[in-house]
C-alpha cells in the first residue's frame, strides 16, 4: 500500500485598497518551486477565509509526497 505525507503552507494575500488578492502575490510561485525541488508534489490551493468583497485573505498550498 502506498503511503503519503502532506504539508500545508499558508500564503498571505497581497493587500490593495479594496481587496486582498492571493493570486497577485508571487510568493506562492516561489513556494511551489521550492517544495517541488525538495520532492513535494503540489496538490491544491485552498482559500479558507475571505474578507471584504469576498476576496481571499490567505490560502493554504497543499503538497504531498510518497513515504518510503
Amino acid at each position: 500500500m502506498k503511503k503519503y505525507e502532506y504539508e500545508f503552507v499558508r500564503v498571505e494575500g497581497k493587500k490593495g485598497i479594496f481587496t486582498i488578492n492571493v493570486a497577485e502575490s508571487s510568493e506562492y510561485q516561489r513556494i511551489i518551486r521550492e517544495y517541488a525541488a525538495e520532492g513535494w508534489r503540489f496538490v491544491q490551493i485552498f482559500a479558507p477565509a475571505v474578507e471584504d468583497f469576498g476576496a481571499a485573505c490567505n490560502a493554504d498550498l497543499i503538497f504531498e509526497r510518497k513515504v518510503e
